[in-house]
């Protein structure tokens, strides 16, 4: 009978590992500062509830499609993991067996949450460094540059806000002013917002925690990564004094404010405005002659 030669080598296998093109790299960042954004809310919620879930399966599926699950980027964020080790008192009561239970289970969530901070922003920094051509400004030299305006409740400092806005020759865009046009909430701040040339982020003291901290509103965190990815270098981010922002939200350099005290915030808009070219002064030719 013939024998059967052949050695013990594996097939070969492909890594999963994709090369984003620039523009598909675009994309994938503006993803990952999405997803970071949206993470710094879950801080807030169950540990190892249905918000993680979604946003760990969007995250997953998202960073395999853009890079490859054998890719560096997908396992900064997703690692292999090890089998963990759990200690059991034989001395300990239900009630405090419980109580330390669901007190590792935190622990593990906040550390779990802080990791895959680190993987994402591991992820920015690889191409931070790399050189990356400036957006040219999308606004309208003949037209009215508009500002989208991410905010919470209907605060003072929205009303100043956009008043200073008009005061510049810049059109403030606030949704719940505009005709929704039978469109659904969310398709109508993305219509809206499409529509404007840059971003603020005015967090206000909108929400208090169990410990009586001021926090912001949630919706302002969805909208930021949205802006973020809408204008990745144009969003200008306010702060009222007193707010605490979760960590991983305090990323973004602020300017802090307060109702008392707006000339910070509008010194910034001033700033940016001047320095992404929508702002300019023209001095007049002296045609007074001699």
């Amino acid at each position: 009978m013939p024998k059967h030669r052949g050695g013990g080598r594996e097939p070969h296998v492909q890594p999963d590992i994709k090369k984003p093109a620039s523009e598909e790299l675009d994309r994938a960042l503006a993803f990952v500062r999405q997803q970071q954004d949206r993470l710094a809310f879950l801080c807030q919620e169950e540990p190892f509830g249905d918000q993680y879930t979604r946003w760990d399966n969007v995250t997953n599926s998202g960073l395999a499609e853009f890079f490859g699950r054998d890719s560096d980027e997908y396992r900064w964020v997703y690692p292999a993991e090890g089998a963990g080790v759990f200690w059991v008192s034989a001395y300990e009561s239900a009630a405090e067996r419980e109580a330390r239970e669901q007190r590792e289970r935190v622990e593990r969530y906040h550390s779990r949450l802080a990791d895959l901070n680190t993987g994402l922003q591991s992820i920015l920094d690889r191409y931070q460094a790399l050189p990356r051509p400036e957006p040219t400004p999308t606004h309208r030299p003949q037209e009215t540059a508009r500002a989208f305006i991410s905010h919470g409740g209907s605060k003072a400092s929205l009303q100043m806000i956009e008043e200073f806005l008009r005061a510049l020759g810049v059109e403030p865009v606030v949704v719940e002013k505009r005709a929704s046009e039978g469109r659904e909430l969310h398709e109508n701040v993305d219509v809206h917002r499409r529509q404007c040339d840059f971003g603020i982020v005015l967090w206000t003291k909108d929400v208090q925690d169990s410990e009586g901290r001021w926090l912001p509103s949630g919706s302002v965190a969805v909208e930021m990564g949205e802006l973020r990815s809408q204008f990745p270098r144009r969003v200008i981010y306010l702060k009222e004094d007193g707010v605490i922002l979760p960590t991983m939200a305090s990323t973004p350099q602020y300017q802090p404010f307060t109702d008392e005290n707006m000339g910070p915030a509008y010194l910034k808009v001033v700033m940016e405005l001047r320095e992404w070219g929508f702002l300019r002064v023209a001095v007049p030719e002296d045609d007074s002659g001699p």
